[in-house]
């Protein structure tokens, strides 16, 4: 059984242990991880075997339990109800998303052993145990094909967006397109050119992202002025759509990174990876991972709070790296009441053999900072070992983090193998007593207003809820501005403030004295 390696905090509850999602003996690839935004104990993760005799079949996880237990079925290709189109012959590079009504989207490339590739959508109305007919998004893709598909819900039902690289016939060059659905998958827009013709998206998935107010954002690695024989600096962009997908901006640069590339194509992990995530209405954080050849690839955050039109700089998130031991594939969530959680593999104790670990921080303001790197298994994964597509992803309900990540583990010896492995941090730990801020002599017959606030270590601070009562009344949910009515007398009011996952702090106890109503003096 594999074990979180996180000590637990004082008082808290040790973690549960994490669960391999696959069944054994595979060689599995991607673990895009999605959750339900009505249900957050409803997850899915997609992934596909590049054994030969599964290299034509996606497959599905679903978890009712939180990610305690999981079936997984085919949902495209080989064994399921929907075939690969003509000619197709590989179902790869699979994406999720749960819809805000529950809904689950799968996007997913169909594709030849000579590398083209097409991107369909399915659409399943019961958490993933059926699909409907898959669409094709680009029915004329030519040259390369479409690949690398990257998956959003609108905040509207039967909203969804696609992104995908369109590549050229000589796979050198790429350029972002999306597609739209506004009923559920049932037609489809044109796709939408989203990158500029001058520059190339080619070697690096795109992102998406919808914040609350309904735009939609697209992430991407510019590599157009990378030389891939030692030099070059390569671009993080975005751009954004304030109707609905039909139509972007024009691209705005987060960052210009070093492409990390060295003599002979040596880019290894230091090749930049984008991931974006969007909550409230402008509020949206970009990260990656870059460096500059030779060095170490490490992990970057950069934030807007006007929906793209300046960008704060950009500053590093987790431990520094050590030489020759990348922090690469991040992955970005945002959870319902702001919290962001961001995943990453790191090689902190790689000894030249492929170590490989999976760690979470998360942020309460925004992404202006991030909690400490928290270790998300104590045994790392060595990739040295067959063919390993490293890959993380993440995804964030009020009370927890979900991570997935690629694991070697039952491949560390004998037949080499990877897995789908799921990880659930769980906030556990209670608020801090409540700040209690207003009058402690008070006249009868006036408004008594009292402020209450808290911190926590998971849930943002606006987030938090609280109990008050009033001498020996029972504790009851109360506004953050509590106006009680008092009769002339000592009170005491106790407050208590509760995070997410329903921890509640201890008691804050406070004297409040109510003065008789002052009498009228005479004429």
């Amino acid at each position: 059984m594999l074990t979180l390696a996180c000590a637990a905090a004082a008082g808290a509850a040790p973690p549960p242990a994490n669960v391999l999602v696959t069944p054994a003996g595979g060689q599995i690839h991607g673990g895009a991880l999605a959750l339900d935004p009505r249900r957050p104990a409803r997850l899915a993760a997609v992934f596909w075997d590049e054994r030969r005799e599964q290299r034509g079949t996606c497959t599905i996880a679903v978890s009712s339990s939180g990610g305690a237990r999981w079936t997984t079925h085919p949902f495209a290709g080989a064994g399921s109800s929907n075939p690969l189109p003509s000619g197709m012959t590989l179902c790869r590079s699979a994406v999720a998303a749960f819809g805000s009504d529950g809904a689950l989207y799968v996007a997913y490339e169909a594709a030849q052993l000579s590398g083209f590739a097409q991107v369909e959508l399915a659409r399943s109305a019961d958490g993933g145990a059926t699909f409907g007919p898959a669409r094709p998004l680009d029915p004329d893709a030519s040259g390369g094909g479409d690949r690398e598909p990257s998956i959003a819900a609108g905040t509207r039902p039967g909203r969804v967006y696609v992104s995908f690289q369109r590549y050229s016939a000589d796979e050198e060059r790429a350029v972002i397109a999306v597609v739209t659905s506004v009923n559920g998958g049932a037609t489809l827009s044109p796709p939408v050119a989203v990158s500029p013709a001058e520059q190339n998206a080619a070697g690096s998935r795109a992102s998406l992202a919808v914040d609350r107010a309904g735009r939609v954002y697209v992430a991407w690695v510019d590599g157009a002025a990378v030389d891939l024989d030692g030099g070059g600096i390569a671009r993080i962009e975005v751009a954004s759509s304030s109707a609905a997908g039909a139509s972007f901006g024009d691209a705005r640069t987060v960052a210009a990174v070093p492409s990390g590339c060295g003599p002979n194509d040596d880019c290894g992990n230091r090749y930049p990876a984008v991931t974006i995530a969007a909550g409230a209405s402008g509020r949206v954080v970009a990260a990656w991972s870059s460096a500059a050849y030779p060095g170490p690839a490490r992990v970057f955050s950069a934030r807007t709070i006007d929906a793209g039109r300046k960008w704060a700089r950009p500053t590093a998130v987790g431990a520094v790296a050590v030489p020759d031991h990348d922090q690469h594939a991040p992955a970005l969530s945002v959870a319902p009441d702001g919290r962001l959680d961001l995943a990453y593999l790191e090689q902190a104790r790689d000894a030249d053999n492929g170590l490989l670990d999976a760690y979470l921080v998360h942020s309460l303001d925004g992404g202006k900072t991030f909690s400490p790197p928290l270790l998300l298994d104590g045994a790392p994964s060595i990739t040295d070992r067959g063919y390993f597509d490293a890959a993380v992803s993440v995804a964030s309900s009020n009370a927890s983090a979900f991570a997935t990540w690629i694991d070697g583990r039952r491949g560390n010896a004998g037949a080499a193998t990877s897995d789908v492995v799921f990880a659930a941090r769980r906030d556990s730990n209670a608020p801090a007593a409540p700040v209690v801020r207003g009058a402690l002599l008070v006249r009868a017959g006036r408004t008594a207003t009292y402020r209450l606030s808290s911190r926590d270590g998971f849930t943002p601070a606006a987030a938090l809820r609280f109990r008050c009562a009033l001498d020996g009344a029972p504790l009851r949910l109360c506004s953050a501005r509590f106006m009680p009515r008092l009769a002339p007398g000592r009170h005491v009011l106790r407050a208590q403030a509760v995070d997410a996952a329903g921890n509640r702090s201890p008691l804050t106890r406070t004297v409040v004295v109510v003065l008789p109503r002052a009498t009228p003096k005479p004429r």
